[in-house]
C-alpha cells in the first residue's frame, strides 16, 4: 500500500478514496464499482460507517453445531409434541428411527454428486458427524462502535448489490434476507443489526397495568428485544467504505504472486548492491549517476526523485542490521 501517515490513524475511508490509494498501489485503474463488486465476491472486505447523531441496537450472534442426530431427534420429538404422540410410548422409539433413517436417506438422495467416502455414507456418520449449523443470539444492546465490516452473511449484500446495479442504471427486484444485517468488529465478534417495530404495534401489545412504577421505568427507558426484528437493510445515512488494514491485506494478497520476497528481503539486496557498485575500483557509481540511468529507462512510477529515495530507505536498512 502507498505509505501514507494519515492511514495510520484513520479507521475507515470511503469508497472512492479507497478505488483512488489502491490504483496507485497496484498501478492500474481501480473504481468505487470495481470494490464493489469484488467485495461481493469475497475478494476484499468492506465496512460501513453509521452516521454520529443517532445510535443503533443489535444483538449478538454466533454459530451453534449440533450433530445432525440430535438435530433431528429433537425436531420429532416437537412433531410429536403437536401431533399428540408420547415419548414413553411403546412405538416412539421405532417411529424416530424411522424418521432418522429417512432424513439420512435425504441426506445421501442431496450429496449426491459430491465425492463422499464411504465412511462418510454411513447412518453412524450423518447422526455423529455431520452438524447443523444454526444463529445463536445474546441481548439486545447497543452498538459502541461508529464503524464496522460488512460480513456479507445477510442482507447486507443484497445493498452491495442494489448499489452495484444503481450504478450501472439497471433495475434490481426486490430481495430479502430473514438473518437481516450481520455486522463485525475488529475482533471478529457477530452483530445482528436490529430495528424497532412500529409504536402503534408495541403500544397495542404492551400491558403497563399490573406493573409497579419501577418495572414501567425500566419498561419505558430498558431496551426490550421483543420491540426489535432483525434490519432489513443498512439505515439511511450510512457511508461504504473500506479500513486502510483490509485495503492493505488485499493489496498485499494481490502482489503475492509478483514477488516472493518480502520488503526488507528487497530493501537489504538493493542496499548491498548499492555498498558494492558505489566503492568499486573499475568505476565509481554515485548514487545519482545510477538513478539518473533508471531514470532514462521512463519505467512507470519511477521517476529519479522516487529511485533516490528507494536508495535512501535501503541504506538505513543496510546500516540497521550491520
Amino acid at each position: 500500500m502507498v505509505k501514507s501517515k494519515l492511514l495510520k490513524v484513520k479507521k475507515w475511508v470511503d469508497l472512492n478514496e479507497a478505488a483512488s490509494r489502491l490504483s496507485i498501489a497496484l498501478n492500474e485503474p481501480v473504481n468505487a464499482l470495481d470494490l464493489l463488486e469484488l467485495a461481493l465476491d469475497g475478494e476484499l472486505v468492506l465496512s460501513v460507517k453509521f452516521p454520529f447523531d443517532k445510535k443503533y441496537v443489535a444483538k449478538k450472534m454466533w454459530e451453534i453445531h449440533t450433530p445432525m442426530g440430535e438435530r433431528m431427534r429433537k425436531l420429532f420429538s416437537f412433531s410429536c409434541f403437536f401431533s399428540g404422540k408420547d415419548e414413553n410410548d411403546v412405538n416412539y422409539i421405532e417411529k424416530e428411527n424411522e424418521y432418522l433413517i429417512a432424513k439420512h436417506k435425504e441426506f445421501l438422495e442431496k450429496s449426491h454428486g459430491c465425492e463422499l467416502s464411504e465412511e462418510q455414507k454411513t447412518f453412524d456418520y450423518y447422526c455423529n458427524s455431520v452438524q447443523m449449523v444454526e444463529w445463536k443470539y445474546g441481548e439486545i444492546d447497543y452498538l459502541e462502535e461508529q464503524i464496522y465490516e460488512l460480513s456479507m452473511l445477510g442482507s447486507e449484500s443484497i445493498d452491495i448489490m442494489w448499489l452495484i446495479q444503481a450504478n450501472k442504471n439497471k433495475e434490481m427486484d426486490e430481495l430479502t434476507n430473514l438473518d437481516g444485517v450481520i455486522l463485525r468488529d475488529n475482533d471478529g465478534i457477530l452483530y445482528n443489526l436490529q430495528e424497532k417495530f412500529d409504536e402503534k404495534y408495541i403500544n397495542k401489545n404492551r400491558d403497563d397495568e399490573a406493573l409497579d412504577p419501577l418495572d414501567k421505568l425500566n419498561k419505558i427507558f430498558k431496551l426490550n428485544g421483543s420491540h426489535y426484528f432483525p434490519a432489513g437493510g443498512l439505515p439511511s445515512g450510512c457511508e461504504i467504505g473500506m479500513s486502510p488494514a483490509n485495503m492493505s491485506k488485499f493489496e498485499a494478497r494481490l502482489s503475492e504472486d509478483e514477488s516472493a520476497f518480502s520488503e526488507s528481503q528487497l530493501l537489504t539486496v538493493i542496499g548491498a548492491v548499492l555498498k558494492e557498485i558505489t566503492t568499486s575500483e573499475a568505476r565509481k557509481w554515485t548514487q545519482g549517476d545510477l538513478a539518473s540511468r533508471i531514470d532514462d529507462k521512463k519505467m512507470a512510477n519511477l521517476s529519479e526523485r522516487v529511485i533516490n529515495g528507494v536508495f535512501a530507505n535501503a541504506n538505513k536498512h543496510l546500516k540497521s542490521i550491520n
